[in-house]
C-alpha cells in the first residue's frame, strides 16, 4: 500500500523516534519529566528526525502522515487518511510529524500492522 515511503526511510524514522522516546520517557499521564536540555544545543536526535522527515518527497511525507494517523486512530482507512493528508498539507508538516516523536514509533508500527494485516506491536508496560 505504501508506494512512496520506502522501508529504509520508515525504519530510520522509527529508530530516531524510539531513541527520542527512550531519552524522554513520559509518565502514565503522558507528561515528559525527562532531564531538561540546553535549549541552545537541542536534541541531536530530534534534529535528525526533522531532517529525515524533511528530506522525504512530498508523496512519501503524505504516506508517513497517513500511516501515523491510522496508527493513532485505527478506525480510519489508510486511503482516507492519505487523501486528508494531501488535502490539508502545508509548510508545517515536518514540524507537525516530528512533534509527535514521543508516540511516533508506536503510531507507525500500529499503522503499518493495520495496512499489512499483521498483529499490532505490543506497547511497553511502564
Amino acid at each position: 500500500m505504501l508506494k512512496h515511503l520506502g522501508a529504509e526511510h520508515l525504519s530510520e524514522i522509527v529508530n530516531l523516534a524510539d531513541r527520542i522516546l527512550a531519552k524522554h520517557k513520559p509518565d502514565s499521564l503522558g507528561l515528559d519529566w525527562g532531564q531538561p536540555r540546553d535549549p541552545r544545543r537541542g536534541d541531536p536526535d530530534k534534529k535528525a528526525l526533522r531532517e529525515k522527515i524533511g528530506n522525504l518527497t512530498p508523496a512519501a511525507r503524505m504516506e508517513l502522515m497517513a500511516l501515523m494517523w491510522i496508527g493513532r486512530e485505527p478506525d480510519w482507512a489508510f486511503d482516507d487518511a492519505l487523501a486528508y493528508a494531501y488535502k490539508n498539507s502545508n509548510d508545517g508538516d515536518v514540524e507537525y510529524i516530528a512533534g509527535k516523536a514521543m508516540g511516533l514509533s508506536i503510531y507507525l508500527h500500529k499503522g503499518l500492522a493495520l495496512i499489512q494485516g499483521a498483529p499490532k506491536r505490543p506497547q511497553s508496560s511502564n
